[in-house]
């Protein structure tokens, strides 16, 4: 053994570290006395070795000198050299051990003395700690989290040492709770919890912040942890309530953890806490214990209601933590945001009606975060604590001193009012609706705001039912409001639910309710200077798209507001928003117009007061704007009702304008409603038919193919109605020729499908005079040989049929038996013209006269062969004619007597 212990004190590396495994063999083989007596002998060249240069050797030193502590008695002498030299090792900065395994073996050496020696190791008390905050301050986390736990076992073992060397740890172990690892951060809370709960509690204060974020940890464990150490001191800490403002904060936020085991935990032991509360302070509460009830008739429905001891808690404390709250909702960390509304919610729920006199200093951070639409939580819980408020705080209270306030409420400041109001008793509430109603005198165009006010409303009608007809004209007002401002087609759907719902509150009759409550409405309307930025016109817009039925009761007035708004003075956007008005109102008659006697007199109004004026040319894009969406009010009228009054003489001359309106719009309109009103009698006097069909005729160049498809119909149908004229007693004959000879032109047009419409007009329009339109049928003019036949034999039918029915007329009896050949029959056309019946084929006898004497120059001349080639063209194209001729018509010239001349 004395050649072992030379040996240690030698600088020979390798000899050194075989000695060390000789010792350690001689110790595992040594018990009892001799143990201890190889202990002594052994102890100092130990110590000394615990200074060593070499690692291993530090390293073996150690674990020897652990071996033998392990298996020996305790003795108090022994620590006097071990505590000294490990305290040197760590705490001395020329001597500080590099090692990280040897420094997590001196936790585990000073753990094993500190349970084996317990109340002997109190004088080194100071020093285990210096060593311990040395540790726990290490960077290896291994030796933090040892350190923690050492230091655990060292405040239980000796309490009344640890407390005067409390503020050695506090700081090392503080830094820790912001650790990387979340197992180091678990060792420091529970190491934090044990330090102050054995040692001095001063610093529960210092402390209490840092552990605070710990509620904000992504890691359940370090929030259970937290929540532990909460529920223990307020348990167990010593002179606990005067921490109990630091410390209700964190319970009540760990209420509402999102880990269900973490809430669980942390009711349990806020109960107990509040139970043990009421139990040490019995005498103080003896009344409340006694008499006051366990539940509330008028409480949160589902919620259970916290201990008596947990809301005197709150009560007694909460003042002092609620602009701390208030704060922290405005604050820039979304985590933190949320974590304060939650609490808010929570503190609201135990306040009780404690809680109206803090919410002065609350609900200005609680109308901000309402407003926080990117954290859908936080304006959840927000709303959640005034949903609690509603049932707490009476409502003259939060009417006098938030809603006098709030006359232009913002969106965040409407959720909680209507949060509140959902709360609130029904009773309580009723009287005080008209302080309620001044939030919705707003209008806005935000969305946010607009669906915050809805939420109101809905509250309102939810909560006091029938007694919300006290402010029917606010409510109906508002509804109306955002159906004419919104954007978004839910708020939209949402504000038509709530009118259906007021409606039923009402007596369930939409028409007697919109007349009941649209007094105030239609004043606000009538106010206004009627510019591009009014709402006014928006909401006009809604009356007459969702709430038609007051048009019929509220006749006079709405007709004022139209003419007032489609004034000279009024914004052309305004105009056009007006008559997109008017137009729903006319898709919508049966609703907004029941009655004939309405619609005659809306179509009147319309047409004698308020269309002339718009249909007029103006220059300029804004009026040529108001003249299509006019024009479009106008066809609408003509052809939706069936006016059985005569139609202005001032509409048909503006018809004409609008037919040659650079909107193409306008001029496709303008020609609808000349085929709407075709049989209109001012329309057939022989001036104003001529130029209208003239500019019809126009129309047919137009570049827009609508329009002249248009043309050709608005064509046929003028001259359809002008037949069926009772007093028309003239035909303007040129004006039909010009009719004929323009849509001849478009006859050969080089679309197939407006060649049809073309034929389908001269086919119908034709037989006015046939023999006009037959002259100016040329073969050799058109392209389309196909639908020129079909035009000529319908033409011919046409002539024909007419040579029949006048033959049937024939007088004088005497003449009954003649011939039918040998007559020459007089014909009356419907223009009350006179032909003789020779005429009818005038043109075929003059085309057939020119052939022949063609024949008969060509004989003469020798047919000259200059002029062959063309004349033989001419020649096939008149034989191509002559075939068509005769097998579209072979009966027509074997009935007609052609004279000798001819």
């Amino acid at each position: 053994l004395e050649r072992l212990i030379n040996i240690l004190q030698s600088n020979d590396k390798s000899a050194k570290k075989k000695a060390f495994a000789e010792i350690k063999s001689i110790v595992n083989k040594s018990s009892g006395n001799e143990l201890i007596e190889l202990y002594h002998r052994l102890a100092g060249v130990l110590r000394i070795s615990f200074q060593d240069t070499t690692e291993s050797c530090r390293d073996q030193a150690l674990q020897i000198t652990y071996e033998f502590i392990k298996r020996i008695d305790a003795d108090k002498k022994n620590l006097t050299s071990i505590i000294p030299s490990v305290h040197s090792r760590i705490c001395r900065i020329e001597d500080y051990e590099h090692s990280e395994e040897i420094r997590h073996f001196i936790v585990k050496f000073l753990a094993l003395l500190i349970e084996k020696y317990e109340r002997d190791i109190a004088p080194y008390t100071g020093d285990i700690v210096d060593i311990l905050s040395k540790l726990v301050a290490d960077d290896a986390p291994h030796v933090k989290r040892s350190s923690c736990a050492c230091l655990i076992k060292l405040a239980n073992t000796n309490p009344y040492e640890f407390f005067q060397n409390t503020k050695k740890c506090v700081k090392p172990l503080s830094n820790n709770l912001s650790h990387q690892h979340w197992r180091v951060r678990v060792a420091a809370v529970e190491a934090i919890e044990w330090t102050m709960l054995k040692g001095d509690n001063k610093f529960v204060p210092e402390i209490i912040n840092p552990l605070s974020r710990r509620l904000l940890d992504d890691s359940p464990f370090v929030r259970m942890a937290t929540t532990k150490l909460v529920g223990n001191w307020m348990l167990e800490l010593a002179d606990r309530y005067s921490f109990f403002s630091y410390l209700l904060p964190l319970i009540l936020t760990s209420l509402t953890d999102e880990c269900e085991d973490i809430a669980q935990e942390a009711q349990t032991l806020w109960t107990k806490a509040g139970n043990q509360y009421v139990h040490e302070n019995e005498r103080d509460y003896k009344d409340r214990i006694d008499y006051e009830p366990v539940n509330l008739v008028h409480y949160p429905p589902g919620v259970e209601r916290p201990g008596l001891g947990c809301r005197i808690l709150i009560e007694r404390e909460c003042g002092k933590f609620v602009q701390a709250i208030a704060k922290e909702l405005c604050d820039w960390v979304a985590l933190v945001k949320v974590k304060a509304a939650q609490l808010l919610s929570q503190l609201t729920l135990h306040a009780e009606h404690n809680i109206t006199m803090q919410m002065d200093k609350i609900i200005g951070s609680m109308s901000k975060a309402a407003m926080d639409n990117e954290i859908p939580t936080v304006v959840t819980f927000v709303r959640l604590a005034a949903y609690y408020m509603g049932f707490f705080v009476p409502p003259k209270v939060y009417c006098d001193l938030i809603v006098e306030y709030m006359k232009e409420a913002n969106q965040g400041e409407r959720r909680v009012i209507a949060s509140i109001i959902s709360g609130s008793k029904r009773a309580d509430l009723r009287e005080h609706l008209p302080k309620v109603a001044s939030i919705f005198s707003g209008r806005t165009f935000k969305g946010k705001d607009q669906e915050a006010l809805l939420e109101v409303i809905s509250s309102v009608l939810k909560t006091c039912q029938e007694d919300s007809l006290d402010i029917g004209e606010d409510i109906f007002c508002a509804l109306l409001g955002v159906l004419g401002l919104a954007e978004d087609a839910s708020l939209v759907e949402k504000a038509q639910e709530h009118l259906d719902e007021f409606v039923k509150l009402a007596g369930g009759d939409k028409r007697e309710t919109c007349d009941k409550y649209c007094g105030s409405l239609l004043k606000t309307l009538k106010e206004p200077l009627w510019t591009v930025h009014c709402h006014e016109q928006f909401i006009f817009y809604a009356i007459s798209t969702y709430t038609g039925e007051i048009i019929s009761t509220r006749f006079t007035e709405i007709l004022e507001i139209m003419k007032d708004a489609l004034s000279e003075k009024s914004d052309a956007e305004v105009k056009l928003k007006i008559y997109m008005a008017i137009n729903e109102i006319i898709k919508d008659h049966e609703t907004t117009l029941p009655t004939n006697e309405i619609k005659e007199a809306f179509s009147k109004a319309m047409l004698c007061d308020i269309l002339p004026v718009q249909l007029k040319w103006y220059p300029g894009q804004c009026a040529e704007a108001i003249r299509t969406i006019a024009c479009t009010s106008l066809y609408l009228i003509l052809t939706t009702f069936h006016l059985e009054f005569q139609i202005p003489s001032h509409i048909p001359p503006l018809m004409q304008g609008l037919i040659d309106d650079p909107a193409e719009k306008t001029r496709i309109l303008g020609l609808l409603c000349l085929i709407a009103i075709s049989s209109n009698n001012d329309l057939h006097e022989t001036e104003t038919y001529a130029n209208l069909i003239t500019n019809v005729l126009k129309r047919l160049d137009d570049c827009n193919k609508k329009v002249r498809e248009l043309s050709i119909k608005c064509i046929q149908k003028l001259y359809e109605a002008h037949l069926t004229q009772e007093l028309n007693n003239y035909l303007n004959k040129a004006v039909l020729e010009f009719a004929y000879a323009t849509l001849i032109i478009h006859l050969d047009d080089a679309e197939k499908d407006y060649r049809e419409k073309v034929f389908s007009c001269l086919d119908s329009i034709g037989g006015i005079e046939p023999v006009i339109l037959r002259e100016k049928l040329l073969v050799q003019n058109f392209r389309d040989k196909e639908i020129l036949a079909r035009l000529i034999t319908s033409v011919e039918e046409k002539l024909k049929a007419l040579s029949l029915k006048e033959s049937e007329k024939k007088v004088p009896d005497s003449q009954d038996k003649t011939n039918p050949e040998q007559k020459v029959p007089k014909i009356v056309t419907e223009s009350g013209q006179k032909f003789k019946i020779d005429n009818l084929c005038k043109i075929d006898s003059e085309e057939k006269s020119n052939e022949l004497n063609k024949n008969e120059i060509k004989k003469d001349e020798g047919q000259d062969e200059s002029n062959s080639a063309e004349q033989r063209q001419e020649q096939n194209s008149e034989e191509i004619y002559s075939n068509d001729k005769k097998e579209l018509k072979p009966e027509c010239t074997s009935s007609i007597h052609i004279g000798d001349g001819d």
